[in-house]
């Protein structure tokens, strides 16, 4: 409800709620295809984990309970380090990731969640630049 009032008057017009994102769309009225979209995850560091922060949580929607929980989720170290790496040599970084994440997403055939091809852009930029 929150976000049909937020887009409302923009060029956004279709919301969707999956499991652990909200997607917002802009969908042609003409042929239905996607426009553009955005996802937004609620997530949540804990600042004084016993695991010194190698997790996180993020707010999962249960469909069938129509409701809200907190689930933990492993941050990925490995790609954490590849990045700071990659920072530190490369001052382009954002912008070969930025390439790399989108000729994955464009060539996509699996249906891959973003995450999962932003890692996957981080190794694939880490493995050319080692």
């Amino acid at each position: 409800m929150a976000f049909q009032k937020a887009i409302k008057g923009t060029r956004f017009n279709a919301i969707e709620n999956s499991t652990s994102v909200i997607t917002i769309k802009q969908v042609s009225q003409k042929d239905k295809k996607v426009l553009v979209g955005c996802d937004f995850s609620v997530t949540f560091i804990p600042e004084d984990s016993e695991d010194n922060g190698n997790y996180y949580k993020y707010a999962r929607f249960n469909k069938n309970n129509n409701n809200y929980t907190w689930e933990i989720r492993d941050l990925s170290g490995f790609s954490n380090e590849k990045l700071a790496w990659m920072m530190g040599y490369y001052d382009g970084i954002w912008n070969g990731l930025r390439d790399e994440y989108l000729k994955l997403k464009n060539n996509n055939p699996q249906k891959k969640h973003s995450f999962i091809l932003y890692y996957e852009a981080i190794n694939n930029l880490y493995d050319r630049l080692k």
